[in-house]
């Protein structure tokens, strides 16, 4: 997926599905070794 990720790919893609009226910024960053462990979201209490 990552090597569809070109610059010219985004720019098309933002042409035909952003309507210019909204502002995204996507920013990838790379992983860091010594991130900390994701934790599963906690389960939905019962009524």
């Amino acid at each position: 997926m990552l090597k569809r990720m070109t610059s010219d790919n985004v720019k098309a893609s933002a042409k035909k599905y952003i309507d210019g009226k909204r502002l995204y910024q996507a920013i990838m960053l790379p992983a860091k070794k010594d991130a900390p462990a994701t934790k599963d979201a906690p389960k939905p209490a019962k009524p």
